[in-house]
């Protein structure tokens, strides 16, 4: 129940673009490497999440998917309707996080590589007949808008075998400025200085953040231990599963040292108050918090956790008995009722 779970936050990420990644998309090679694929998002982004769907492969995930029949289910409708072998067409999807904006949703934008071709792209489109698809000018480059006065999504091909998808016309050009690689990457933004040669690129998703402004105003408002996220200036997060279990790592970034430490004691002590929370419902949990680990570096503070398949069967059975006790004494008194 829980494994199943744990995958679904995997596999949401990667279903719930499906309709997007083939709807704009091209015939391309695979991006190099992750270095590489970075070298396309411009300095100017504020933070990035990514889907490696080749990693994914690696590491056998469709095989265990085969385990979960609803979700391959969903899988295999969307590949349906799409049209597209997702497992071997599309390599990775990165998330672009271009502004964050304290009143409203972040501008943000899709960066896509994949092995479909454009004219195959846009015939999935018009033989749906859903959406109408005009090409328009933005700024000398030829781009597709999709959809109506009430919907519009915008997209093109760039010339680094690289697909941008937007909401507005604004983030599809910030994509494609990217893509020209003349203006700086994403690496060399002085907020994510040494973070990107540092972390685990392999994760099946990863991404690093950069905290806005706003809500650092905001958790410094705050009173007790959560004001010192204030001082945090990145978040790092890396998640994969495969059939050795799970994987999770999160890093947060700041300043100076004196800070990582501060914060690694912070969490600590959050640690502990949620293992004694959990003692009290379900005391059978609490050696798995144990497994999480906190360690403090020079410039931010790794929390790392990792679940082997025997550990996350273990889970799975303590969380249903709890589930079925629950519902125990509920289902005795709906019997008493109707007797």
């Amino acid at each position: 129940m829980k494994r199943k779970l744990l995958i679904s936050v995997l596999l949401v990420s990667l279903v719930g673009l499906l309709p997007s990644v083939a709807e704009h998309s091209r015939a391309s090679l695979y991006a190099s490497s992750m270095d590489d694929l970075l070298s396309y998002i411009p300095k100017a982004a504020e933070g990035v999440v990514v889907i490696n769907i080749r990693e994914a492969s690696k590491r056998g995930l469709y095989e265990e998917l085969q385990k979960y029949p609803e979700i391959m289910s969903g899988l295999k409708e969307a590949e349906k309707e799409t049209g597209v072998d997702l497992w071997n067409e599309i390599h990775y999807i990165a998330i672009v996080f271009n502004k964050f904006q304290k009143e409203s949703d972040p501008k943000i934008y899709g960066l896509f590589n994949t092995s479909i071709s454009e004219d195959q792209v846009i015939n999935i489109i018009r033989t749906k007949g859903e959406k109408e698809v005009n090409t328009v000018n933005i700024e000398g480059r030829m781009a597709y808008e999709v959809g109506d006065n009430t919907s519009k999504s915008y997209f093109a091909f760039g010339d680094q075998n690289m697909a941008v998808i937007a909401e507005n016309k604004d983030d599809l050009i910030a994509g494609l400025e990217g893509l020209k690689r003349t203006r700086g990457s994403i690496t060399s933004n002085p907020v994510f200085s040494g973070i990107f040669e540092s972390v685990n690129k392999n994760h099946i998703v990863w991404g690093v953040i950069a905290i806005p402004e706003h809500a650092k105003q905001e958790a410094a408002a705050q009173q007790g231990p959560g004001a010192f996220f204030a001082k945090m200036k990145a978040v790092y997060l890396g998640f994969s599963y495969d059939t050795k279990g799970l994987y999770i790592d999160l890093n947060f970034y700041v300043p100076e040292a004196k800070d990582a430490k501060t914060l690694a004691q912070t969490l600590e002590g959050f640690k502990g108050m949620g293992k004694m929370s959990v003692a009290q419902e379900m005391p059978e949990i609490t050696k798995y918090i144990d497994l999480i680990m906190i360690t403090q570096e020079v410039d931010h503070v790794k929390m790392s956790l990792h679940l082997t398949q025997v550990q996350l069967d273990e889970i799975e059975k303590i969380l249903d008995a709890i589930k079925a006790k629950e519902e125990s004494p509920e289902k005795s008194k709906a019997e008493m009722k109707n007797q």
